[in-house]
């Protein structure tokens, strides 16, 4: 780690002036995204050079698109990037050409980043059961390679399939969506309307149980997409429905936390649409058992979706770490110079601007700042 650290630190020195170049080059894309991955593993319990002696390890920190997918696609919100790592290298054992493939890179990559944190079976959630990860790959990677899912994956980044690949929703259930859903709504902009033609809205069952019951509403049965669709429900169901059906056909969703009431959130090519809604964007949070990025706020969904969708998160963020290795004054100069009109919408940025702005005493002394830490941003 110290040899590469100096290596970056020589390399951002010599570069100053061309530092795009060097961040856009093989090896500056290659050693800062190693950086960044080794920071990551540090409170891991196996020593780095254990670790790197693995040559699946070193067939991943060598390969540039597979690196730059897996740092630039979001954090791992409990931060065991090693299950993350083990994931991937497990995924790509089994399929070792999925590197060449760009879809099933990004689904590789979308698998073991969301996966780090166990995904939880909706219909099982009271037995804890967790959705297998390799299954999870095999099942997209298939119904892909069989045109099962909207022509939409490929145009899509690694973050954005962390939304489709992390269904609660088990992959034979997934399925029963497809054939169910009706065809009218068999499409990326009206997919996540057939909720409300598939769930009846109700808060009591036919034997008088009340929703508020738990399970005994669904006679203690697993609750799967068929039964919510045969027994109905409130709120919470209508938008888990919505949800699962529209990543059974690839498109990203997920459920959404509103006051007093559960919405989701489905991806279009107008961009992230919610449904179920009664509060806005403003008032809506990312679901428990979500992974979020940046904040737990609804509308930096909204954010990152215009980040990633720009063309220069990725070398924003290579820039962005790069000037880690200069000294503070002239961070901040490189941060808002260059870094920041590159992707304004890399809300991480912002944070290393205002943290370096306080590291050398410009906040609190001008009015000119606001903490960035504490703002919303506007959902586009």
């Amino acid at each position: 780690m110290e040899e590469l650290e100096k290596k970056i630190t020589d390399s951002v020195e010599k570069h100053k002036q061309d530092l795009e170049q060097y961040c856009l080059s093989n090896t500056g894309s290659v050693d800062i995204l190693q950086w960044k991955l080794f920071s990551k593993l540090s409170d891991s319990t196996t020593p780095l050079s254990q670790l790197l002696e693995c040559k699946e390890t070193q067939n991943i920190i060598r390969d540039r698109a597979l690196l730059e997918a897996f740092m630039t696609s979001g954090d791992v919100e409990n931060g065991d990037w090693m299950r993350a790592l083990d994931l991937l290298k497990s995924i790509l054992r089994l399929d070792p050409h999925a590197t060449k493939h760009p879809v099933k890179l990004k689904l590789a990559v979308a698998v073991a980043l969301t996966f780090a944190m166990p995904v939880i079976s909706y219909a099982l959630r009271k037995e804890g059961k967790e959705i297998d990860p390799i299954r999870r790959y095999l099942s997209f990677v298939s119904w892909w390679d069989r045109k099962h899912l909207f022509g939409m994956l490929d145009k899509m980044t690694c973050w954005h399939l962390r939304y489709v690949v992390g269904s609660w929703a088990e992959d034979d259930e997934l399925e029963w969506a497809r054939i169910n859903i009706p065809v009218e709504f068999q499409s990326s902009e009206k997919i996540g309307k057939a909720t409300h033609t598939m769930i009846k809205y109700r808060a009591t069952n036919d034997d008088g149980v009340s929703i508020h019951d738990g399970s005994a509403f669904y006679n203690h049965r697993p609750e799967t997409l068929m039964l919510l669709h045969q027994k109905g429900g409130v709120c919470g169901v209508v938008s888990k429905f919505g949800a699962a059906a529209c990543q059974a056909f690839g498109v990203p969703a997920m459920p959404i936390g509103q006051p007093g009431h559960c919405a989701f959130t489905w991806y279009t090519a107008e961009g992230w649409v919610l449904g179920n809604d009664i509060s806005g964007w403003d008032e809506s949070r990312y679901h428990d058992g979500i992974q979020a990025y940046w904040s737990r706020s609804a509308p930096f969904i909204g954010l990152m979706d215009d980040a990633q969708t720009s063309g220069k998160y990725v070398l924003s963020e290579k820039l962005r770490l790069a000037v880690n290795f200069l000294d503070p004054a002239e961070r901040f100069k490189l941060l808002f110079s260059r870094v920041v009109p590159i992707c304004p919408e890399n809300y991480s940025t912002w944070q290393d601007v205002l943290y370096v702005a306080k590291e050398i005493g410009l906040v609190g002394n001008s009015h000119s700042f606001k903490n960035v830490a504490e703002c919303k941003p506007g959902h586009s």
